[in-house]
């Protein structure tokens, strides 16, 4: 097979020193649910379940039923959440792959206790309430309701959990609000199942008040932080690398432009590379100011419009020129600052989660694996992880 021209890195490593950061920071008793919802956040749900099972995390949070049938087929035997909305159409799924559901409506849980009754089976649940997010979920104030699904005899309720708003903003008046409410509802039961959750990265790292029994922190497993002000609070190690390589060098003279819509005219004689990287590769090109990218460790800066799978690159000032072959460094917050994801992301006018949700499938993926650089076939051997019917 010939070798790729760009790649992301996952350092599986960095995700068990993140997580093991994250936990110092709460009471022993605290449960941790690590988040894999949307391919755990472009940076691969299989490798990073199994690598976090490794960590001890207490369970696997996805957002939509599919997700966790993938988990669950390729041999996760870990808790999964399923955090999204259960619906009638999800019942003999959820059964089958014993993933456990979100409640969000009566109507949803009367039907599901009708359903398991028929069956003469019982099946775990977490139930969801809105307490500002506006998104899904039973009211704040709707005691007597979760009151009666409490009562049922076949839907059993594992854990009850809200998502705050505004965590990334510690200073945001709806932040107490949710918690207060939150924790007025929690006073209100009688007979409270296990857990109460609350606190997402943000929320775990700004509000000591939200951590309630178990924490889901996402963003900073994967190594980001929500925001700046946090970066004294706690080490975190960036999971993803994205890098490429170059492609040819040539020089364009004074007066001509590159790219797409000419953007950008050479003022003088100027040395450019092609670098094999773009937005097919979710290399965006919305960007507020001149990207840079590192080679032969210095930054240069891309010139003229980003394409599906090139970005051309000023190399006229680097004192060793690169040659085709030589790797580009696009996101790593180690190297360099400017490079890492919460970084590239500002400067996209988005935020690191949309970044690295949309990294595309066609990168060749690479694993680091207790100091080992390693490929998916190696390891998934390593891991422990079972393609359905490859046996």
């Amino acid at each position: 097979m010939a070798p790729y021209p760009n790649w992301i890195t996952i350092n599986l490593d960095h995700l068990l020193h993140n997580i093991s950061e994250l936990k110092s920071l709460l009471d022993p008793n605290c449960k941790f649910l690590f988040p894999v919802k949307a391919d755990a956040y472009g940076h691969g749900s299989l490798a990073c379940s199994f690598a976090a099972h490794k960590a001890g995390v207490n369970g696997l949070g996805v957002a939509h039923l599919f997700e966790g049938v993938a988990i669950r087929q390729y041999g996760s035997l870990q808790e999964i959440l399923v955090m999204g909305p259960l619906t009638a159409a999800d019942f003999d799924t959820c059964l089958k792959y014993q993933l456990t559901p979100t409640i969000t409506r009566i109507d949803i849980a009367r039907l599901f206790e009708t359903f398991l009754q028929a069956r003469g089976v019982t099946q775990r649940v977490h139930l969801k309430l809105d307490t500002g997010m506006s998104r899904y979920g039973f009211r704040y104030d709707s005691i007597d309701e979760i009151r009666e699904i409490l009562e049922y005899s076949h839907v059993k309720v594992d854990g009850i959990f809200s998502h705050l708003a505004c965590a990334d903003q510690s200073d945001h008046s709806l932040n107490q609000i949710q918690i207060k409410r939150f924790q007025e509802f929690q006073s209100k039961i009688e007979a409270p199942p296990e857990l109460f959750h609350l606190a997402n990265s943000a929320g775990m790292l700004n509000f000591k008040d939200s951590h309630m029994n178990m924490v889901r922190p996402g963003l900073s497993c994967y190594g980001y932080y929500p925001n700046d002000d946090l970066r004294d609070l706690i080490n975190l190690k960036p999971v993803m690398k994205l890098e490429a390589t170059v492609r040819e060098t040539h020089q364009v003279t004074a007066g001509n432009g590159v790219s797409y819509g000419h953007q950008w005219i050479a003022q003088t004689d100027t040395f450019v590379a092609s670098v094999a990287i773009g937005y097919g590769d979710g290399y965006r090109r919305n960007f507020k100011e001149t990207p840079r990218v590192s080679i032969n460790g210095e930054l240069c800066p891309i010139v003229g419009a980003i394409c599906m799978d090139t970005i051309l690159v000023n190399i006229t000032h680097l004192s060793t020129p690169p040659v085709a072959g030589s790797i580009v460094i696009i996101i790593d917050g180690e190297s360099h600052e400017e490079l890492s994801i919460e970084s590239v992301a500002k400067s996209m006018g988005t935020i690191p989660y949309e970044l690295t949700c949309g990294v595309a499938r066609r990168l060749q993926r690479k694993y680091i694996w207790r100091g080992q650089i390693l490929l998916w076939k190696e390891l998934k051997s390593q891991l422990g992880i079972v393609v359905p019917n490859e046996n």
